[in-house]
């Protein structure tokens, strides 16, 4: 463990407080002992019927250098609030980000993280994205709720698909597209509508 020490400034002197050292060595290591602790999802009481849906804090902070927070709450697939449903290639499997879900971390890849910052961005509440909103470890739940897809994407407020960051010549096709009118411009620089 790396020793850290603080210096805690009483009327500018520079010295700790006396009977103070102990206490602050203790916090900063509990602080870098306890990282957060690993999110782990909770049972759907029937998965053939409820659904997991994302709320993503801080919607209009327009910081993507942030760690992402949000809290994943259940709903009946038939009382849902309005939601956005993200359709996103899955890409790599390594889980190399960490976003924080009901105060709990969650390992995610490039790509999904990449998508619910633009979800984000363009000021959405509510989302289902299947990697985070189904318990990928739970194989019964994961094949009720793959049933319900179609369901979950019909029931959607909107479907945003997301092919991840632009490479090669990806940003000139979504420009060809929009000059052939094969698409409209939404609100902001790279949503689409049929």
């Amino acid at each position: 463990m790396v020793e850290q020490h603080v210096q805690i400034s009483v009327n500018g002197s520079g010295d700790v407080p006396l009977g103070m050292e102990g206490a602050v060595d203790v916090l900063l290591r509990n602080s870098q002992a306890n990282p957060m602790s690993e999110f782990h999802h909770e049972f759907l009481s029937n998965p053939k019927t409820f659904i997991r849906l994302l709320e993503l804090d801080n919607v209009e902070v327009e910081d993507t250098t942030t760690e992402l927070r949000c809290n994943i709450s259940t709903w009946h697939v038939g009382h849902t609030p309005s939601y956005h449903a993200i359709s996103y290639v899955w890409g790599s499997t390594e889980f190399s980000k960490t976003i924080n879900v009901n105060g709990r971390g969650l390992k995610i890849n490039n790509n999904a993280d990449y998508a619910l910052r633009q979800a984000k961005w363009f000021g959405v509440r509510y989302v289902w994205m299947d990697s985070i909103c189904i318990d990928q470890h739970n194989i019964e739940e994961k094949a009720d709720q793959v049933k319900m897809m179609g369901q979950i994407y019909r029931n959607a407020l909107c479907v945003l698909a997301c092919v991840g960051l632009h490479d090669d010549d990806s940003e000139l096709v979504m420009r060809f597209f929009c000059k052939v009118k094969i698409f409209k411009p939404g609100h902001g620089p790279y949503r689409w509508r049929l």
